[in-house]
């Protein structure tokens, strides 16, 4: 097929180095799918631990935990796949539901209380609760953190997936 035997050492070695560079970019996609998978194993952990303050029960047990953790867990065979659209959106919703899951219960929590006005007749503000339920100690704090840094590296690695593919399909395009 080949005319010389020096042409076909030399079409193997640019074969071999587009392997090895198309296992490079492997390696570092895998590195930046563990730290996103470690994130998901946060927002995992932080479903068991009690939730927030006012309330004695974990995520878990009280709403939407057992729904963000199993979507979690979808979300890191995403991630293993490379798929990141839905990884993004898993990580996008865990996020909104921490935060409407707090404003419910401490809404709730106020109005059993009698205390959703303050004494000068207005309601209290959300930095007040926030800075209430978003402790280290909490599950609600895990759940933010875990779901914002995992937000941010899958935008990061959706990006620079999309643009390794884009230049190994032109690489191949001009070939």
């Amino acid at each position: 097929m080949y005319d010389t035997d020096d042409d076909y050492i030399k079409k193997e070695s640019d074969y071999e180095k587009n392997i090895r560079k198309e296992n490079s970019y492997k390696f570092e996609f895998l590195f930046i799918n563990i730290f996103i998978l470690i994130s998901y194993l946060i927002i995992i952990s932080s479903v068991f631990l009690q939730f927030i303050p006012i309330q004695p029960g974990n995520w878990f047990n009280l709403g939407m935990g057992k729904y963000v953790g199993l979507a979690v867990i979808f979300g890191s065979y995403f991630i293993l796949t490379k798929n990141y659209f839905p990884a993004f959106f898993i990580s996008l919703f865990s996020s909104f539901f921490v935060f409407h899951e707090v404003i419910i219960f401490y809404d709730n929590y106020a109005i059993e209380l009698g205390q959703e006005l303050g004494s000068n007749g207005t309601f209290r503000l959300v930095f007040e609760i926030f800075k209430n339920a978003f402790n280290v100690k909490y599950g609600a704090f895990w759940a933010v953190f875990g779901s914002i840094i995992s937000l941010i590296i899958i935008s990061l690695a959706w990006i620079a997936n999309n643009v390794v593919e884009n230049q190994r399909l032109t690489e191949k395009s001009l070939d």
